[in-house]
């Protein structure tokens, strides 16, 4: 994207500092109720992520008007497979399950995901229950209204397909960051 043209990410929503600053044009330093959860500086995973987790899991559960619970944890590949090394020895198996010897990873509910294009060191607890991805009734990748058109270099049919739409919550509160990781 360029200018005003992107999808506005995580990284805006969810800020890593919560006390200033504006989303959706709302301050969010003079209103504690569009402050989303952040725990900076964790440090070594293996003593710190499991507590700091919990803590901000917490934390995001508590908010008055918050539905349901966090239910994804988005981070990089190499914070995911640490979290996944921590509670990994917990997993317990039951008689007449699936039979799987390893199921995918999840923290209280929440699956754990990587991707490779998430900041490093940086965890994302989302409840996605508050978040929403609002297209444009008239601009959900319709066609352009002049329809295909023929290039005058080409053998071939081209046309424009229009999309707006944005990422958005109705309460940062309920979604939250963990920073520094290592």
């Amino acid at each position: 994207g360029s200018g005003s043209k992107q999808i506005t990410g995580l990284l805006a929503m969810v800020a890593t500092t919560n006390t200033s600053g504006t989303y959706a044009s709302i301050n969010f330093g003079n209103n504690t109720k569009w402050r989303n959860q952040v725990i900076t500086g964790v440090g070594n995973a293996a003593v710190n992520l499991l507590p700091n987790l919990r803590t901000l899991y917490n934390d995001q559960t508590e908010v008055a008007g918050v539905e349901g619970t966090p239910d994804g944890i988005f981070t990089d590949q190499a914070s995911a497979e640490g979290l996944e090394a921590l509670i990994q020895p917990g997993i317990r198996y039951a008689p007449g399950g699936s039979g799987e010897l390893f199921v995918k990873p999840m923290f209280r509910g929440a699956s754990i995901n990587w991707e490779a294009k998430c900041q490093s060191g940086v965890l994302y607890l989302l409840n996605s229950k508050h978040i929403f991805h609002f297209v444009h009734k008239d601009a959900n990748l319709s066609m352009n209204p002049e329809g295909f058109q023929r290039p005058i270099n080409q053998d071939a049919l081209v046309a424009q397909r229009l999309y707006q739409g944005n990422l958005a919550t109705n309460l940062r509160s309920a979604l939250g960051k963990l920073t520094g990781l290592t």
